[in-house]
């Protein structure tokens, strides 16, 4: 609209309409007709977006169950077919479905749950971004399935597979810029994996309390310790006990800890 180009601003808020332009007009008149022109394809647009939305949402259940109709009158074996044909499409996904299978059909040694812990997290030089997130997403798929086999041990070998994911994820992040928190949903996933170890195990009280001391103690870990065991009051009563030690010992001079 005219010759020359204008800044404008306009806004409707609470039922007031402000607008400012840098046109000569916009220094006697209340508002200009660049301001009306720019509120009105605005407005234009807003409605355009409005009748989209409805129109996802109203036709979004029609076809979600014509879907699944469809897919219910399949045979099984067409089901597999496609269920394949998906899978196969993506490596990665071909992989853990692969390992997966396996897993059903003979379990994995505890040797090779943790050979395969390592595979899943990978010592790698990664800084950017995207691949970050993707190294992350990838590591907690292998994971997830890996977990499938890991809680068919004893609760032993249990806490200690899970202690090297533990352990193996603090060597991954010394070489990994991960400012954006793409591990989090793995640390998320090993601290409820630990947690459900932890309440498994046959330890004494005074055993567990020593292990959340050395969790607490430790260079990085998972978990927020005393916090995430407080269905445990014995094993935390013990874990105090062990800080007191601890903070006693350091308080002692030097010479006399000698």
């Amino acid at each position: 609209m005219g010759t020359k180009p204008y800044s404008v601003v306009v806004s409707y808020t609470d039922g007031d309409f402000f607008s400012s332009c840098t046109c000569p007009a916009a220094e006697y008149q209340t508002v200009c007709k660049h301001a009306v022109a720019t509120a009105l394809t605005l407005w234009g647009e807003v409605a355009v977006e409005k009748d989209s939305s409805e129109h996802l949402r109203d036709s979004s259940p029609k076809q979600v169950p014509s879907l699944r109709d469809w897919l219910a009158g399949k045979e099984v074996s067409e089901l597999v077919d496609i269920t394949l044909s998906l899978i196969e499409a993506d490596p990665d996904t071909y992989d853990l479905w692969w390992q997966r299978a396996q897993m059903a059909h003979s379990p994995l040694s505890v040797k090779e749950l943790k050979k395969q812990i390592t595979k899943a997290l990978p010592r790698r030089s990664i800084w950017e971004p995207d691949k970050v997130e993707r190294y992350f997403e990838r590591a907690l798929e292998s994971l997830r399935v890996l977990n499938e086999g890991i809680v068919q041990l004893s609760a032993d070998q249990q806490m200690a597979l899970l202690e090297y994911a533990e352990s193996r994820l603090y060597t991954v992040l010394l070489n990994m810029d991960d400012s954006y928190g793409y591990r989090l949903d793995l640390e998320q996933c090993l601290n409820g994996w630990l947690k459900a170890g932890f309440a498994k195990v046959s330890w004494s009280d005074k055993q567990k309390g020593a292990w959340l001391f050395h969790q607490f103690k430790a260079e990085f870990t998972v978990l927020d310790i005393p916090e995430d065991f407080d269905f445990d009051p014995a094993a935390l009563e013990q874990f105090y006990y062990h800080c007191e030690m601890a903070i006693e010992l350091d308080s002692e001079p030097r010479d006399k800890q000698r």
